[in-house]
């Protein structure tokens, strides 16, 4: 079933975010004349985000970059990014939204290691803007002073490549993951590994269908990730005690490329390489919706900031933002036949 959506041709080879208000969206797009002159290069785009009607273009002619995240006070955008002269996304830069002038450019932040050819794989904002965290190949958090460009702090603990980094959006959890099925819930002021939560794959889940994509409620207080190809878990999180296991289910016939929670707290939505965009009721985990985007190349998805609308991107230079609110509207005539009325079941030892 494919419900209402408004496309945007030419937008859809990077990532996106929202700004803060839910007026724009920011992506990685391939220049027009580039593929015209030999190698293909990018620029981010600002683009409104009810017409898709480009606001603004900066970082033209660069090369094309791995995530892009909007600040929460909406001055600035990270991204992860490389020189035009390496085949890694290992470095970072900061980016002013207003003059589109590059502040801080992070070289080698995540040094290439094991092979790998992307080594900045995610970045994270602090709620307040001050702080970013990025994760990667090198198997290390850090965490850089958004107003220097400047370390501050080295996370390390992980045993393998990191694939997702979230800040809860009260500020006072870290949460990080990687490809050995390891996710750490790090104190954000004390930057103590608080817990760790390891998770059993299925059989036939290794290397890079670890655990990634992770993703906190507007609460901060329950924790969400994909690991193995298409296993979706949901984490009850308690200063007091360990996290709980609240559900888990085999979400996705392919890989989860990515996974999102709404404004309140009330539904997840998850993007895969099996066509669909699903959407969770974040209690049950009971399927409530299957979108169809009309594409396997999904990479990216993000709620808009009052959860009434949902954008993904593709490989095939394309964005589709959808109305949530109307898909949302119409879940109960959708869930039974979607998951069989059934809810997730606990994780099995």
């Amino acid at each position: 079933i494919r419900y209402d959506a408004y496309k945007v041709p030419g937008t859809g080879m990077g990532y996106l975010d929202w700004d803060p208000t839910g007026d724009m969206l920011v992506t990685n797009c391939p220049d027009p004349d580039s593929e015209q002159v030999g190698e293909r290069t990018f620029s981010l785009r600002i683009l409104n985000s009810r017409t898709g009607q480009e606001v603004r273009t900066f970082g033209v002619n660069g090369p094309p970059a791995r995530v892009v995240a909007w600040s929460p006070d909406g001055s600035m955008i990270a991204t992860s990014d490389r020189l035009a002269s390496s085949r890694t996304n290992q470095s970072v830069s900061l980016w002013d939204v207003k003059s589109g002038r590059r502040l801080h450019f992070i070289e080698g932040a995540h040094k290439p290691s094991d092979g790998n050819t992307i080594e900045c794989r995610d970045i994270a904002w602090s709620p307040d803007s001050s702080q970013i965290a990025s994760c990667g190949g090198d198997k290390c958090v850090k965490i850089w002073q958004a107003s220097t460009g400047k370390l501050e702090k080295v996370l390390g603990g992980h045993a393998a490549v990191l694939g997702s980094v979230e800040w809860s959006p009260d500020g006072s959890w870290l949460a990080s993951s990687d490809w050995h099925h390891t996710v750490k819930i790090w104190d954000a002021e004390t930057w103590e590994a608080k817990w760790e939560m390891r998770v059993k794959p299925f059989q036939g889940s290794t290397g890079s269908n670890g655990t990634s994509a992770i993703a906190w409620n507007t609460k901060s207080n329950h924790l969400s990730a994909r690991f193995g190809r298409g296993r979706l878990a949901v984490w009850n999180v308690d200063q007091h005690r360990p996290p709980e296991l609240v559900w888990t289910t085999e979400a996705h016939s392919s890989n989860i490329r990515a996974v999102d929670w709404n404004s309140d707290g009330r539904r997840i939505a998850s993007l895969s390489e099996d066509r669909l965009l699903k959407i969770w009721d974040a209690e049950t985990g009971r399927e409530l919706l299957p979108l169809d985007v009309g594409f396997s190349g999904a990479c990216s998805l993000a709620w808009s900031p009052d959860g009434a609308r949902l954008a993904c991107n593709n490989f095939v230079d394309e964005m589709l933002i959808w109305d949530a609110s109307r898909a949302i509207n119409m879940e109960k005539s959708a869930s039974t036949d979607a998951h069989n009325g059934e809810e997730a079941k606990p994780l099995p030892d």
